[in-house]
């Protein structure tokens, strides 16, 4: 089972990533995903491509929290659509 939120902020309310954590403190002033990843399995890693781009890996911040720093000026007009990819740890019994 696999479950995830996709979030991201505007322009009006920059999020300050380094609050969270002391991996990120370049990151105050950019934009950025958020991925929340949960599942029974281990992530390994989580990705987001917009449209047809490129996969982008996503930063594990700390628990489901990933983020992934993106240009919304991009993305400015039409509608778009975000894709995630989840790779799991294989656990054997």
């Amino acid at each position: 089972m696999l479950l995830h939120l996709i979030t991201n902020i505007s322009f009006e309310a920059p999020y300050a990533v380094s609050s969270l954590t002391s991996d990120l403190t370049d990151t105050t002033s950019d934009l950025m995903f958020r991925v929340l990843g949960f599942s029974v399995s281990p992530i390994e890693s989580i990705a987001v491509k917009v449209d047809d781009g490129i996969w982008q890996n996503c930063t594990h911040v700390q628990g489901p929290l990933y983020v992934h720093h993106w240009d919304p000026n991009l993305y400015a007009t039409g509608i778009h659509h975000i894709h995630v990819s989840f790779q799991f740890i294989c656990v054997s019994k």
